[in-house]
């Protein structure tokens, strides 16, 4: 629990320009590893915005839809983050993704 919101924190500080997102952007691919739904949809949409870029952290678009594969079965009934998952997931799609 401390780690994931330790990232969030992390990662809402990058966003208004306070900090380096590197370590985040790790905290927040391990949450999406572990299986937890907001880093499994978190760490595509963040990583298609660019929020990671410069970061030493994994961002491949076959891992990533792999998230977002395991977030629609745990969404799954739920309309409005079934159809988030699905957005994510088009940008994903859309977009460059392979860094190791």
């Amino acid at each position: 629990m401390r780690n994931r919101c330790v990232a969030w924190l992390l990662t809402l500080c990058a966003v208004a320009g306070g900090i380096n997102p590197a370590r985040a952007s790790q905290l927040i691919r391990e949450s999406a590893i572990e299986g937890r739904i907001a880093g499994q949809i978190g760490f595509p949409r963040y990583a298609m915005q660019g929020l990671f870029d410069g970061c030493d952290v994994k961002v491949e678009r076959t891992e990533m839809l792999g998230f977002l594969d395991a977030a629609a079965k745990q969404v799954a009934g739920d309309y409005y983050r079934t159809m988030l998952v699905e957005l994510v997931r088009e940008s994903v799609n859309a977009g460059r993704a392979t860094r190791q």
